[in-house]
């Protein structure tokens, strides 16, 4: 298999910190060259609820801040943004989630958007809403193939977003985490348990796991190491990361020079 960074050339890395407002918190960075900002989840000051993140935009300094405008659901009490990824398009995809009571929730709460930093227009990627539970997804470069976690907790499984609705993916793993799609479509990358362990309630959580890659045409599983992965194939002109610490983000800020 090609080395997934083979093509990169050399990074010339600086140092510095972003510190978030007093009593807030940073997330889940990514770099968006189409707006020039370090896209962020953002957790407020002060009680700590589900309904306070939403979606910011740094400048990479840190002297700048603002929420992107990223719009609401009139019919939901709260509405939410997570999980934002830049598209092969330029633009930015996030989960749109609705709280309340609106008939939608929990079954049809969550919804797949792009945001386009040019033209501010805000539109969905897949023509239906899915479950409260399920926020972390993939797409195949092409973004023409959706893949998720369906969110079920101590069973997670994988399922295709397709046009006509989730289907599961049946993969011999008792668990599966976040997968990452590689940038010649060709793999996808997951963490997950293997089959043939046992573990029951909350023991679930310490099931061993490995790293697995499959191709989504035959999905055969192969094993590569242990542990969980962390963006194997995420491929930035920035590279961004956060630290431990509660109210700093970290401008591990990597710049490619040719």
């Amino acid at each position: 298999m090609n080395q997934p960074n083979a093509d990169l050339s050399p990074l010339v890395v600086t140092r510095g910190f972003i510190p978030a407002p007093a009593g807030g918190g940073f997330g889940g960075p990514t770099w968006w060259p189409a707006s020039e900002e370090i896209v962020v989840l953002y957790d407020p000051p002060g009680q700590r609820r589900l309904s306070s993140l939403d979606v910011y935009g740094l400048a990479p300094d840190g002297s700048r801040m603002r929420r992107l405008p990223l719009p609401t659901v009139p019919d939901c009490v709260s509405t939410i943004h997570l999980v934002p990824q830049v598209l092969p398009d330029g633009r930015l995809a996030y989960v749109e989630h609705c709280i309340g009571t609106n008939p939608r929730v929990p079954l049809h709460a969550s919804r797949l958007m792009a945001l386009d930093a040019r033209t501010g227009r805000v539109e969905p990627l897949i023509p239906y809403g899915f479950h409260a539970n399920m926020a972390l997804y993939a797409f195949s470069p092409d973004q023409q193939r959706w893949i998720i976690n369906d969110g079920q907790s101590l069973f997670e499984s994988l399922e295709w977003l397709e046009a006509d609705g989730p289907r599961r993916i049946d993969l011999p793993l008792e668990r599966a985490g976040a997968p990452t799609w590689s940038p010649d479509g060709a793999l996808i990358a997951v963490a997950g348990a293997p089959k043939g362990q046992s573990a029951q309630g909350v023991d679930r959580l310490d099931l061993s796991q490995r790293l697995y890659v499959f191709s989504p045409n035959d999905l055969k599983l192969r094993a590569l190491a242990e542990g969980r992965p962390l963006k194997p194939w995420q491929r930035t002109e920035r590279l961004v990361a956060t630290t431990g610490t509660e109210g700093e983000a970290a401008g591990r800020v990597g710049e490619r020079r040719a």
